[in-house]
C-alpha cells in the first residue's frame, strides 16, 4: 500500500473531556457490521444501554443522539461510557478513527485530520510553515476498485501538488493567490478531456494567473447568495445559523454604512495577521477534495468549494470583527479579534460532514459564472 500523510498527522492526540466541541454530538453514528455484531454480546447495563441506542435506519445500523444531540453514550462528564467499561477496541469503525479520514484508490490511500475535530483544528491551522506531505509504503495489499482512469488519476495528484505549492507561495498576497486559482480551477476543467502531462505543464507552468479582476467592482450579492444557501441545510449545532444570520446581517450594514471604505480596507489589513492560518484552511480544502476529481472529473467544483469554504470563513470573521469597531472615533485598536479557530472548526463540522450537502454545493459552485465566481471571491477588504 502507498501511503501520502500530511507532517502534522502522528502529532494528534484527542483531548477527550476537556474538547469544547465533542464529535460525540450533533449527529448519528453509523455503526459497521463487525461492530454491530459485537455489541450485542456486551454484558451488562452497559451492554443494554449500548443496545437500547440502536437504530436501524435506511438499510444502517445507527447509533442515536439524546434530544440534546449528544450521544447516548456520552457521560455528563464528557467521557464514552462505552469505552470507559470495555475499552478503546470496543468502539465502531467511526468512533475509534474521527478525526482521521481515508481516501483509497487502488492501492493508493490518504490519511488526513478532519478540521471539525477542535485539536485537529488547533494543529492544522496554527503551524507557521507549510504544510508538507509525507510518502511511505506498508505490505498492506487491500485493493478498493474505482471506476477511475489511472493516467487522469496521476496526473490528477501532480496538478494537485503544483497547486498546494503555489497556494503556498507566499510572496504573493494571499487574496491574489485565491483569485489566481480561481483561473486556473477554470483552466485545468477544461482540459479534463486531454488531461495528460503535457497539457498539465501547459496550464501551470506560468503559476498561477495573476492579471486584475477584470469582472468589475466586487459585490456583496455572491457572498449572500453562500450564506443563504448554507442556512438551508440543516445545522448540527444550535448557534451555527444565527452565525449565518448575524454575518448577512453585518454585510447588510457594511452596504449602509458610511464609513463602508474605513472598515473593508482596516478589515483587509487586519486579516493580513492571520493569512497563514488561512493558507493552512485552503491547502486543507484543496488537498483533501481535489483528488476526489478522479471518480467524477470535476476539478472546477473542488477547487470552487475550497475557495467559497475560504470566502465564507472570511466574512464569518468580519461580522465577529465589526461588532467591536467604532469607525466614527476612528478606533480600530479595540475591536476584539474574531476567532478564527473556531469558526474555521464550526464551518468544517457544518459542512465537510454534511455529504449530500457537499455535492449539492459542488453542483451550485459550478453553475455559476465566472463572473459571479469573482465577485464572490473578490469582494474589497473582505
Amino acid at each position: 500500500m502507498k501511503l501520502r500523510t500530511p507532517d502534522y498527522y502522528d502529532s494528534f492526540a484527542c483531548i477527550a473531556d476537556r474538547c469544547p466541541d465533542t464529535c460525540c454530538q450533533g449527529w448519528a453514528i453509523v455503526v459497521d457490521e463487525e461492530s454491530y455484531v459485537n455489541f450485542q454480546s456486551i454484558p451488562g447495563p452497559i451492554g443494554e444501554r449500548l443496545r437500547s441506542a440502536l437504530q436501524d435506519q435506511d438499510g444502517e445500523h445507527i447509533l442515536t443522539c439524546r434530544p440534546d444531540g449528544r450521544c447516548r453514550m456520552l457521560d455528563d462528564d464528557g467521557l464514552c461510557s462505552l469505552q470507559r467499561a470495555c475499552g478503546e477496541g470496543a468502539l465502531c469503525q467511526v468512533c475509534d478513527r474521527f478525526p482521521r479520514f481515508v481516501t483509497q484508490v487502488g492501492l493508493n490511500q490518504e490519511w488526513g485530520l478532519s478540521l471539525s475535530c477542535p485539536e485537529a483544528a488547533r494543529l492544522i491551522l496554527t503551524r507557521q510553515e507549510p504544510v508538507t506531505f509525507v510518502r511511505s509504503e506498508n505490505d498492506d495489499r487491500t485493493i478498493v476498485c474505482h471506476d477511475v482512469d489511472p493516467d487522469f488519476y496521476f496526473n490528477l495528484k501532480q496538478a494537485r501538488d503544483r497547486v498546494i505549492s503555489l497556494l503556498q507561495d507566499r510572496t504573493l498576497p494571499l487574496p491574489r493567490r485565491v483569485l489566481g486559482l480561481d483561473l486556473l480551477a477554470d483552466r485545468l476543467q477544461r482540459t479534463r478531456r486531454r488531461f495528460c502531462p503535457r497539457s498539465m505543464e501547459q496550464v501551470l507552468s506560468d503559476g498561477l494567473p495573476t492579471g486584475k479582476n477584470d469582472f468589475g467592482p466586487g459585490t456583496l450579492a455572491q457572498r449572500r447568495w453562500l450564506l443563504r444557501w448554507l442556512l438551508e441545510r440543516p445545522s448540527r449545532r444550535a448557534d451555527w445559523h444565527p452565525r449565518l444570520k448575524q454575518a448577512l446581517d453585518a454585510l447588510d450594514a457594511l452596504e449602509a454604512s458610511a464609513y463602508t471604505a474605513a472598515l473593508s480596507a482596516e478589515f483587509a489589513r487586519y486579516c493580513e495577521n492571520f493569512d497563514g492560518l488561512q493558507e493552512q484552511f485552503l491547502v486543507y480544502y484543496v488537498n483533501k477534495y481535489l483528488i476526489r476529481a478522479c471518480f467524477d472529473g470535476d476539478i472546477l467544483g473542488a477547487l470552487r468549494y475550497s475557495m467559497a469554504s475560504w470566502a465564507c470563513v472570511r466574512t464569518l470573521a468580519y461580522a465577529q470583527w465589526v461588532q467591536g469597531v467604532d469607525p466614527a472615533q476612528d478606533r480600530w485598536d479595540t475591536v476584539t479579534p474574531p476567532d478564527w479557530l473556531t469558526i474555521c472548526q464550526q464551518y468544517a463540522a457544518e459542512t465537510e460532514n454534511d455529504e449530500a450537502g457537499c455535492a449539492a454545493l459542488f453542483e451550485a459552485l459550478g453553475k455559476r459564472s465566472r463572473r459571479q465566481m469573482r465577485r464572490l471571491l473578490s469582494i474589497d477588504g473582505l
